[in-house]
């Protein structure tokens, strides 16, 4: 350390304190800045989806049985769930991938929060409307799981500027 003026020193104390000082350094990139419960969010997220793909994918004609349809309307109900399936799979390949990368994740992010949304909605028009009154007990704790997954979406999104430094993993 140069300094013009050789007689002014600065004690440890007040070194420390410049050092670990807030102010010098930006809020993004200090480590405390940093949301903790990502991981744990982002955890959640893979159970839930994880559970609905297989379910939906492997599970189609049991899922099929708590609507109460048409004969004619089950193979259109069935293509329906199966391609809600593997857009899930799709979606939340590219929304990981973000994540990993960090290519414009908090747009992504925001996005995923309110299109996820907007498709539990449409779900509910287009297909829980249909279900027998039986399904309803256990179809309302899978919406509500739904629901908080939705709300894991939209924290991720509103804490996506802290979300964990780079190079981010999975498994970390």
């Amino acid at each position: 350390m140069t300094n013009r003026n050789p007689s002014s020193r600065l004690s440890t104390e007040e070194l420390d304190a410049l050092q670990g000082s807030v102010a010098l350094a930006p809020e993004d990139a200090s480590p405390y800045a940093v949301d903790t419960w990502f991981k744990y969010r982002n955890a959640y997220l893979v159970t839930v989806i994880g559970f609905y793909v297989v379910k939906l994918l492997f599970f189609t004609d049991e899922t099929v049985s708590h609507f109460a349809i048409l004969p004619a309307d089950k193979a259109d109900l069935i293509l329906y769930i199966r391609l809600r399936a593997l857009g899930m799979v799709v979606f939340t390949g590219f929304y990981v991938w973000s994540y990993l990368t960090n290519w414009k994740f908090e747009k992504v992010a925001l996005t995923f929060a309110i299109v996820s949304g907007t498709l539990c909605v449409m779900d509910y028009f287009n297909a829980y409307i249909y279900l027998h009154e039986q399904a309803w007990p256990l179809v309302s704790w899978l919406l509500g799981f739904r629901l908080l997954a939705v709300i894991c979406l939209g924290l991720n999104a509103t804490n996506a500027a802290r979300a964990p430094l780079m190079p981010r993993s999975i498994w970390k």
